[in-house]
């Protein structure tokens, strides 16, 4: 058996990856990663981007906007794949009374479309920003794997639709 090591060059305690801390499996991470990343090129290759001459970040606001256009029945697989999504959305890491507490994220955009792939840049947040790594006991560890799981399922199936500006094919040139 093979032991892992950190970037240091060095095992860590338990003798796993550090992603394996995650307590999701590591190849559904990084395909999430990786696709959402790839995602977020796309978008802004199509010209869904904010930003200026020092920042720049996908819009998915006026994407889930411009998307809700191909109506329910066309949406139907992205909103029909992510029930835990919807039913129990990730929370939000946020530092309250000097302690890293979690909590539900406020507000609601009133598009079902656009709620969802709030929930899917949180879950992306949570993972990437390290907010994932359990400084305790975690309570539903199964909830974790199927909210990235989920979250990869929108994704997917968002490429399946004909959007619009080229996102797709953006997505997938040079790949």
């Amino acid at each position: 058996m093979s032991r892992a090591l950190c970037c240091n060059g060095r095992m860590n305690k338990s003798g796993s990856s550090i992603i394996e801390l995650l307590n999701v499996p590591k190849e559904l991470t990084l395909e999430f990663l990786g696709t959402f990343a790839r995602f977020e090129y796309a978008l802004k290759r199509a010209g869904y981007v904010l930003g200026n001459e020092k920042w720049a970040s996908a819009d998915w606001d006026r994407f889930a906007k411009e998307i809700e256009v191909l109506g329910p029945t066309s949406l139907s697989p992205v909103l029909g794949c992510c029930q835990c999504l919807k039913d129990h959305p990730p929370r939000k890491q946020v530092l309250r009374d000097c302690r890293l507490q979690w909590v539900l994220r406020q507000g609601d955009s009133g598009s079902a479309v656009n709620e969802i792939l709030l929930n899917v840049r949180t879950v992306r947040n949570n993972v990437f920003h390290g907010g994932k790594f359990p400084d305790g006991p975690i309570d539903e560890p199964l909830r974790d794997e199927q909210l990235v799981a989920e979250c990869l399922a929108v994704l997917q199936s968002l490429l399946q639709l004909p959007l619009p500006q080229n996102v797709a094919e953006h997505f997938w040139s040079g790949a």
